[in-house]
Protein backbone atom coordinates (compact mmCIF):
# COMPACT_ATOMS: atom_id res chain seq x y z
CA UNK A 1 0.00 0.00 0.00
CA UNK A 2 0.77 3.71 -0.58
CA UNK A 3 0.14 6.32 1.47
CA UNK A 4 0.03 9.89 -0.20
CA UNK A 5 -0.02 13.10 1.76
CA UNK A 6 -0.87 16.20 -0.18
CA UNK A 7 -0.94 19.43 1.64
CA UNK A 8 0.69 22.68 2.86
CA UNK A 9 4.04 23.79 5.19
CA UNK A 10 1.77 21.59 8.57
CA UNK A 11 1.64 18.46 6.15
CA UNK A 12 5.43 18.88 5.48
CA UNK A 13 5.95 19.22 9.40
CA UNK A 14 6.90 22.48 9.73
CA UNK A 15 7.69 23.44 13.54
CA UNK A 16 8.26 19.58 14.82
CA UNK A 17 11.76 19.71 15.37
CA UNK A 18 11.86 16.73 17.52
CA UNK A 19 10.21 14.23 14.49
CA UNK A 20 9.40 15.90 11.93
CA UNK A 21 6.13 16.57 11.69
CA UNK A 22 2.45 14.48 11.97
CA UNK A 23 3.14 12.83 8.84
CA UNK A 24 6.57 11.77 9.77
CA UNK A 25 5.37 10.35 13.15
CA UNK A 26 2.70 8.41 11.18
CA UNK A 27 5.55 6.93 8.67
CA UNK A 28 7.28 6.17 11.90
CA UNK A 29 4.83 4.16 13.61
CA UNK A 30 3.76 1.96 10.69
CA UNK A 31 7.66 1.56 9.80
CA UNK A 32 8.29 0.04 13.13
CA UNK A 33 5.38 -2.16 13.20
CA UNK A 34 5.43 -3.37 9.67
CA UNK A 35 7.23 -6.77 8.56
CA UNK A 36 9.84 -5.94 5.85
CA UNK A 37 9.52 -9.10 4.24
CA UNK A 38 5.27 -9.28 4.17
CA UNK A 39 4.61 -7.69 0.06
CA UNK A 40 1.88 -5.56 1.76
CA UNK A 41 4.25 -3.28 3.24
CA UNK A 42 3.07 0.13 3.68
CA UNK A 43 4.75 2.69 2.18
CA UNK A 44 4.45 6.57 3.47
CA UNK A 45 5.16 9.42 0.55
CA UNK A 46 4.89 13.35 2.46
CA UNK A 47 4.53 15.36 -0.15
CA UNK A 48 3.69 18.36 1.75
CA UNK A 49 4.94 21.77 0.48
CA UNK A 50 5.36 24.66 2.63
CA UNK A 51 3.41 27.47 1.47
CA UNK A 52 1.23 25.70 -0.82
CA UNK A 53 -2.61 26.50 -1.40
CA UNK A 54 -5.39 23.49 -3.72
CA UNK A 55 -3.90 26.27 -6.57
CA UNK A 56 -0.45 24.88 -6.68
CA UNK A 57 -1.61 20.34 -5.31
CA UNK A 58 -4.46 20.74 -7.67
CA UNK A 59 -1.52 21.73 -10.27
CA UNK A 60 1.00 18.97 -9.01
CA UNK A 61 -1.36 15.52 -7.77
CA UNK A 62 -1.45 14.06 -11.35
CA UNK A 63 2.30 14.42 -11.63
CA UNK A 64 3.17 13.35 -8.01
CA UNK A 65 0.40 9.94 -8.42
CA UNK A 66 1.98 8.78 -11.38
CA UNK A 67 5.23 7.41 -10.12
CA UNK A 68 3.80 6.06 -7.02
CA UNK A 69 0.69 4.01 -8.22
CA UNK A 70 0.52 0.69 -6.19
CA UNK A 71 -2.80 -1.65 -6.41
CA UNK A 72 -3.78 -0.02 -2.94
CA UNK A 73 -3.28 3.79 -2.35
CA UNK A 74 -4.48 6.30 0.18
CA UNK A 75 -4.88 9.68 -0.03
CA UNK A 76 -4.93 12.05 2.46
CA UNK A 77 -5.44 15.66 1.86
CA UNK A 78 -4.06 18.18 4.61
CA UNK A 79 -4.67 21.41 2.87
CA UNK A 80 -6.92 24.58 2.31
CA UNK A 81 -5.49 26.55 5.43
CA UNK A 82 -3.22 28.82 3.14
CA UNK A 83 -6.41 29.11 1.20
CA UNK A 84 -8.20 30.79 3.43
CA UNK A 85 -5.54 33.00 4.81
CA UNK A 86 -6.31 36.54 4.52
CA UNK A 87 -3.22 37.18 2.19
CA UNK A 88 -4.81 38.09 -1.08
CA UNK A 89 -5.02 41.70 -1.82
CA UNK A 90 -6.53 43.84 0.51
CA UNK A 91 -6.79 41.29 3.13
CA UNK A 92 -8.56 38.97 1.03
CA UNK A 93 -8.59 35.00 1.17
CA UNK A 94 -5.44 33.87 -0.74
CA UNK A 95 -7.84 31.53 -3.00
CA UNK A 96 -10.91 32.75 -3.26
CA UNK A 97 -13.92 30.46 -2.06
CA UNK A 98 -15.29 28.90 -5.21
CA UNK A 99 -11.88 28.43 -6.86
CA UNK A 100 -11.11 26.86 -3.12
CA UNK A 101 -13.79 24.24 -3.79
CA UNK A 102 -13.33 23.55 -6.97
CA UNK A 103 -9.57 22.81 -6.75
CA UNK A 104 -10.61 20.59 -3.90
CA UNK A 105 -13.10 18.70 -5.43
CA UNK A 106 -10.69 17.99 -8.40
CA UNK A 107 -8.00 16.58 -6.05
CA UNK A 108 -10.50 14.32 -4.56
CA UNK A 109 -11.92 13.09 -8.24
CA UNK A 110 -8.17 12.54 -9.36
CA UNK A 111 -7.28 10.69 -6.06
CA UNK A 112 -10.57 8.28 -5.99
CA UNK A 113 -9.04 7.06 -9.87
CA UNK A 114 -6.73 5.39 -7.88
CA UNK A 115 -7.75 5.14 -3.87
CA UNK A 116 -9.34 5.89 -0.88
CA UNK A 117 -9.45 9.38 0.49
CA UNK A 118 -9.11 11.13 3.75
CA UNK A 119 -9.75 14.96 4.13
CA UNK A 120 -8.37 16.59 7.28
CA UNK A 121 -10.43 19.33 8.39
CA UNK A 122 -8.29 22.93 9.38
CA UNK A 123 -6.14 23.51 11.98
CA UNK A 124 -6.96 26.52 13.99
CA UNK A 125 -4.81 29.41 13.42
CA UNK A 126 -4.77 32.88 15.08
CA UNK A 127 -2.03 34.23 12.76
CA UNK A 128 -3.78 33.80 9.47
CA UNK A 129 -7.29 32.94 9.74
CA UNK A 130 -10.63 34.85 10.89
CA UNK A 131 -12.89 32.73 12.74
CA UNK A 132 -15.67 33.32 9.79
CA UNK A 133 -13.12 31.84 6.97
CA UNK A 134 -11.70 29.13 8.96
CA UNK A 135 -15.62 27.75 9.43
CA UNK A 136 -16.56 28.35 5.95
CA UNK A 137 -13.43 26.87 4.32
CA UNK A 138 -13.63 24.08 6.74
CA UNK A 139 -17.12 23.44 6.67
CA UNK A 140 -17.06 23.18 2.81
CA UNK A 141 -13.55 20.26 2.93
CA UNK A 142 -16.56 18.86 5.57
CA UNK A 143 -19.60 19.07 2.79
CA UNK A 144 -17.00 18.17 -0.21
CA UNK A 145 -16.15 14.79 1.79
CA UNK A 146 -19.55 14.16 2.66
CA UNK A 147 -20.46 14.27 -0.92
CA UNK A 148 -17.81 12.15 -2.39
CA UNK A 149 -18.29 9.78 0.38
CA UNK A 150 -14.72 9.70 1.63
CA UNK A 151 -13.45 10.34 5.15
CA UNK A 152 -13.31 13.37 7.24
CA UNK A 153 -11.41 14.15 9.57
CA UNK A 154 -11.75 16.94 11.79
CA UNK A 155 -9.04 19.28 13.23
CA UNK A 156 -11.53 21.54 15.36
CA UNK A 157 -10.56 21.74 18.81
CA UNK A 158 -7.07 19.51 19.03
CA UNK A 159 -5.22 22.58 19.18
CA UNK A 160 -7.33 25.02 20.94
CA UNK A 161 -6.81 22.81 24.73
CA UNK A 162 -3.47 24.90 25.26
CA UNK A 163 -3.19 26.63 21.99
CA UNK A 164 0.47 28.67 22.84
CA UNK A 165 1.53 25.31 23.86
CA UNK A 166 0.68 23.52 21.10
CA UNK A 167 1.65 26.30 18.37
CA UNK A 168 4.81 28.30 17.82
CA UNK A 169 3.47 31.16 15.69
CA UNK A 170 -0.22 31.10 16.00
CA UNK A 171 -1.03 28.70 13.10
CA UNK A 172 1.90 25.94 12.96
CA UNK A 173 1.75 23.34 15.50
CA UNK A 174 4.85 22.30 18.44
CA UNK A 175 5.86 18.89 18.33
CA UNK A 176 3.23 18.35 21.05
CA UNK A 177 0.68 19.89 18.56
CA UNK A 178 2.02 17.62 15.91
CA UNK A 179 1.61 14.49 17.96
CA UNK A 180 -2.15 15.47 18.73
CA UNK A 181 -2.33 15.74 15.16
CA UNK A 182 -0.99 12.38 14.73
CA UNK A 183 -2.26 10.50 17.14
CA UNK A 184 -6.34 11.63 16.06
CA UNK A 185 -5.33 10.54 12.09
CA UNK A 186 -3.92 7.13 13.26
CA UNK A 187 -7.25 6.42 15.44
CA UNK A 188 -9.29 7.08 12.42
CA UNK A 189 -7.42 5.62 9.85
CA UNK A 190 -7.42 2.09 11.83
CA UNK A 191 -10.96 2.39 12.98
CA UNK A 192 -11.45 3.06 9.22
CA UNK A 193 -9.96 0.25 8.31
CA UNK A 194 -7.32 2.04 6.33
CA UNK A 195 -4.31 1.27 7.31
Amino acid sequence: MHVLIFGDSIAQGYDDYEQGGWAARLFQDISAREDKNNKDYISVFNLGIDGDSTREIVDRIENEIKPRVSDEMVFIFDMGGNDAACRGEGDANYVEFEEFSKNYQRCISVAKEYGKVVCLGLHESNEVLTDDDYNKYNAEIERLADSNEVLFISMQEILSQDFNGLTYDGDHPSPAGHKLIYKRVKEKLVAAELL
